[in-house]
């Protein structure tokens, strides 16, 4: 058995998925598992990463939003066929899995649902994810004591935080995936969850070894202390963006305006609230350098990340002073990141 995917087969696959070449795309998954690629193997080292390439590719613009969604229908229709004869141990259990709150790319936790359902798992999706306050209530009146949530923008780590600390608190052992999290080792752990899992055969492994043990009962929430001097920038998220935008444009010269200058300067305020709650700059980091290199393929100047960060800095509330460490930490590091091939 062998556990390596050549470069070339993983090309041939992304190159059929965005085709929409629904057979090419499995002649090349059955041509592995015939060479004696584990099941696996298949998922962690092709279709996984498949998914996060063409999310790369259409965060640069690369790729649209049509031939994103094709490549997933494509990775999911090559699952199912897979799946049909794969030896992998059924569950037969139930998983709550649901998402933060606003994020709208749904695709990812459609997939782990796909999967789950699969392998024998009943699956209750509350995609795209409801309230925190309304999930703790129907928590409550499930059965099962074992949820997964799915992240993929940092930007929506402090929705996604406040998801576990509902699940946390109706009794529910959670398990955190989706690629805000695989990216920072230890990020799950941080916000609460029990475990953090890197693709979907890690997930269906935990959630099984879960599902043999006691539930842990009603569990309080974590960070609270710190998310006290987080919560009235996250409350005045409209008023400091439009703040920053009226900076950003008469002071700093930015040459975005309207509902892109707004949207650029709330996620850039999201991810740098979440960034000070889980205490990594790198996470705003991350974003700023592919905020970067985002203008710069659509030749905006790259000096308007700075200046956005900048701008947001001087409208914060007087208790920011963790989210203003964070920003002045970015913005004084070197730029290191390029945009995708």
């Amino acid at each position: 058995m062998t556990t390596e995917v050549p470069e070339l087969a993983r090309r041939r696959y992304l190159d059929a998925c965005i085709a929409g070449d629904y057979p090419a795309a499995l002649l090349v998954c059955q041509a592995l598992r015939q060479s004696g690629l584990t099941w696996s193997a298949l998922v962690r080292s092709l279709l996984s990463p498949a998914l996060w390439r063409v999310g790369d590719l259409w965060m640069y613009g690369k790729v649209t939003v049509a031939q994103e969604q094709r490549v997933t229908a494509i990775t999911e229709a090559v699952i199912q066929t897979l799946l049909s004869d794969s030896p992998t141990p059924r569950a037969n259990a139930r998983v709550l899995l649901t998402g933060p709150e606003g994020e709208w790319h749904v695709l990812p936790s459609r997939m782990v649902a796909l999967v789950l359902r699969q392998l024998g798992w009943d699956v209750l999706q509350l995609t795209p994810a409801i309230p925190p306050e309304d999930l703790l209530t129907l928590a409550r009146t499930e059965h099962g004591h074992v949820a997964g949530i799915s992240c993929s923008l940092p930007g929506n780590l402090v929705p996604a935080w406040q998801s576990i600390t509902a699940l946390r608190q109706a009794g529910f052992r959670v398990l955190a995936g989706g690629r805000a999290f695989v990216a920072y080792p230890g990020l799950a752990q941080s916000l609460g969850a029990d475990a953090g899992a890197h693709d979907l055969l890690q997930a269906h492994e935990v959630l099984l070894e879960w599902v043999t043990q006691p539930a842990p009962g009603p569990r309080p929430p974590t960070l609270q202390r710190r998310w006290e001097g987080l919560e009235s920038t996250w409350a005045a998220t409209e008023r400091i963006v439009a703040d920053a935008g009226v900076l950003a444009v008469d002071i700093e010269g930015v040459a975005l305006a309207g509902e892109v200058l707004r949207q650029d300067l709330t996620l850039m305020l999201t991810t740098a609230v979440a960034a000070a709650l889980a205490q990594r700059a790198a996470i705003l980091a991350d974003h700023f350098a592919w905020y970067e290199d985002l203008l710069s393929v659509g030749g905006v100047d790259p000096g308007s990340a700075p200046a956005l960060l900048r701008a947001l800095s001087r409208v914060l509330p007087a208790d920011a002073d963790d989210i203003r460490d964070v920003i002045a930490e970015v913005v004084s590091r070197p730029r290191a990141r390029q945009s995708p091939a």
